[in-house]
């Protein structure tokens, strides 16, 4: 009896397998999409795995299993295309690595060892199968590989190797240079400082102790003709003990990306040092960047040194320099610039953008100024010293406010200014006394200058302040009744798009952390009376969630490569 149901049951199986797939693939061969071209689904699909940089997602292995089970057609496209499968990480399940390895044809290989706490293995079976594969390995990430697997692995020549990064301690007995049989001849990436090579396109080092100085000198030197890009984050050099002598500026023709960022020097003091003694300054003198289109600086000046101060803004390059070189080539803008200015006690930070979702055109963060040097500089380089073809930037600031309330001067400063589109006040999560709590009504009245504070204002963003929705209601409609009275100008005159922002439609109110207190009843009569979108921090939070991008969906997960 036994054996006749299973029988019964396998037919019975067979029959309707047989049946449900037939159907299944009749209805998918009806949706549209299976009638695009061959090429048209292998874009689509690579924008599902890959970011734009090239790198693949978090989920890579997630969404090409989803995409392979759809339909046998989607199968078979991703299967035949050899690309979708050269990018492999130790912690990949090896079944996938085997079949990735094999489907990958002829293709180079993106081979990544990450962290310890990232893995549950050491990574030994993974590197043995791509052992297999060495003339295709082309980039390799290793994070603290141990030295037995560097020697198994990592001395043999990789002959199309191009880009090679090492991260943290290299816990390696023998040097880094001997690694690949010492064969760098071909690399055109490198992050890491122990090794000749004169074609590197890309020199990164990151989170690196003890560093010489001199050594990353003579590294860039010996590519300065080959050199695009150019990123230092997380460093601590070494003291620097060499003897005072001249040197003739290293020029980097060709490098279009400069990071130097998060830069410190061991035992160096910072409010009792030279101008010769900072690693920034030693920097810029030493390396002229004539094409450099995308810039990124931090700097700290220690207390009362004028004179380091004064030799920093001689080197570094302006912001207008580093956007007119990027402009080069291009069509005319169609859409504004912006400028993000942050001003948090003794720190200035700046970042210009091309656009919203992108990186940043320019990046600078300064510590030891006071708000007054910030909005002095800021007025300089962002509105009266901004000559250019593309347009004055439009300028969002961000002021931290403490209890004391004592930059709520500093903070207009600038309220003159046409080009401030947007403001953020940021308080204190723990203030014992209230923080900002006359904002709206400054907002809401003629300046020093008889002129409306920020007349092209567009965006308000508040966080931990104690300032009332019924305060921001008066102050929004003391704004729009002055405006209309102008006829879309302000008191003094100037145009300032008051038609547009008087209706609502180019007006927001963002409510960010502390700001729960609103009331319903309050946002909605706001909404009503005046047509301004108040967007509290949980809704902007499901926006951003909706519209991600790329890049910052994703980071680079071979870290450019």
């Amino acid at each position: 009896m036994v054996d006749r149901f299973e029988e019964f049951w396998s037919a019975f199986n067979r029959a309707v397998r047989t049946k449900t797939i037939a159907w299944f693939r009749h209805r998918n061969s009806l949706v549209g999409i299976h009638k695009l071209p061959f090429e048209i689904m292998q874009i689509i699909f690579h924008k599902v795995l890959f970011t734009s940089s090239g790198c693949r997602r978090r989920r890579y292995i997630v969404e090409l299993t989803a995409l392979r089970s759809v339909s046998w057609m989607w199968r078979d496209i991703i299967d035949q295309t050899s690309h979708f499968w050269t990018q492999l990480d130790s912690t990949d399940p090896m079944e996938f690595v085997s079949e990735a390895l094999q489907r990958s044809q002829s293709q180079g290989l993106s081979l990544k060892h990450p962290e310890e706490d990232q893995r549950e293995v050491s990574g030994d079976e993974f590197w043995k199968e791509a052992y297999k594969h060495l003339d295709r390995w082309e980039f390799v990430v290793l994070t603290e590989p141990h030295g037995n697997l560097v020697h198994r692995h990592f001395t043999e020549v990789a002959p199309r190797l191009k880009g090679l990064t090492l991260y943290d301690d290299f816990s390696c007995p023998e040097p880094p240079s001997l690694l690949f049989g010492g064969k760098w001849s071909g690399l055109e990436e490198l992050s890491w400082p122990d090794v000749h090579c004169h074609n590197l396109r890309v020199l990164e080092i990151e989170r690196c102790d003890l560093l010489d100085m001199e050594v990353l000198f003579g590294i860039i030197a010996e590519n300065s003709q080959s050199l695009i890009v150019l990123r230092l984050h997380t460093i601590t050099f070494r003291p620097y003990n060499h003897p005072p002598q001249h040197h003739d500026p290293i020029v980097l023709s060709k490098l279009r990306h400069f990071t130097f960022t998060n830069i410190v020097e061991a035992d160096l003091e910072e409010d009792s040092q030279q101008v010769g003694q900072n690693p920034i300054i030693r920097m810029l003198r030493r390396v002229q960047i004539p094409a450099c289109t995308h810039f990124a600086i931090d700097m700290w000046f220690g207390k009362g040194s004028e004179a380091i101060q004064e030799e920093y803004f001689k080197l570094v390059p302006r912001p207008i320099e580093i956007f007119n070189r990027s402009l080069k080539g291009q069509r005319r803008r169609s859409e504004p610039l912006f400028a993000r200015v942050g001003f948090w006690g003794d720190e200035l930070s700046c970042q210009i953008f091309e656009r919203p979702a992108a990186k940043p055109l320019y990046s600078m963060r300064i510590s030891d100024v006071t708000r007054k040097f910030g909005a002095e500089w800021t007025r300089k380089e962002l509105v009266e010293g901004w000559q250019g073809g593309g347009g004055k930037p439009d300028l969002e600031l961000r002021y931290w406010v403490d209890e004391d309330n004592s930059p709520m001067e500093d903070m207009f400063a600038l309220e003159d200014l046409s080009s401030v589109t947007g403001l953020e006040v940021i308080g204190f999560e723990e203030a014992e006394r209230p923080v900002a709590e006359n904002l709206a009504l400054i907002l809401g009245s003629p300046g020093r200058s008889g002129a409306l504070p920020f007349p092209r204002l567009k965006t308000l963003t508040l966080s931990n302040c104690s300032v009332t929705g019924e305060d921001v209601l008066k102050m929004l409609r003391k704004r729009f009744s002055l405006l209309s009275k102008k006829g879309g100008r302000d008191i003094k005159g100037r145009n300032c798009d008051a038609q547009a922002t008087i209706n609502g439609g180019s007006f927001a109110v963002a409510l960010g952390e502390g700001m729960k207190g609103w009331r319903e009843a309050t946002i909605q009569r706001i909404q009503l009376a005046t047509g301004v979108k108040v967007i509290r921090e949980s809704d902007s939070l499901e926006q951003d969630d909706d519209d991600d991008d790329d890049d910052d969906d994703d980071d680079d997960y071979y870290d450019g490569h």
